[in-house]
């Protein structure tokens, strides 16, 4: 529950792969134009580590050429994957499984 002065984050309404030569991005698109880009490091020993980078301010026009702007201080070739919005099973009053 928010509390007086401390209002919620803005909500992710969409997800973004951005991958620019060998370096990987996600970037979480927020309800108030702004976006959060995260880099996608591989760990020493295995697995994968996330670093969420600084918060960029909302943008009035189109989001994807601005993130493509951003994404270039990290190389030419940009490719930007906009993942599906997450779906989930809408609840039903009948069912197709059979009680056991």
């Amino acid at each position: 529950m928010p509390q007086p002065g401390n209002p919620l984050p803005p909500a992710v309404v969409n997800t973004w792969r951005l991958s620019v030569g060998t370096s990987l991005f996600v970037i979480d698109i927020l309800a108030d134009g702004s976006w959060r880009p995260a880099y996608i490091a591989p760990k020493r020993l295995g697995g994968w580590t996330m670093d969420v980078l600084p918060n960029m301010p909302p943008t009035l026009v189109d989001i994807a050429p601005s993130v493509r702007t951003w994404a270039r201080q990290y190389g030419a070739n940009v490719t930007n994957r906009r993942t599906p919005a997450r779906r989930f099973p809408a609840q039903t009053a009948s069912s197709n499984r059979t009680p056991e």
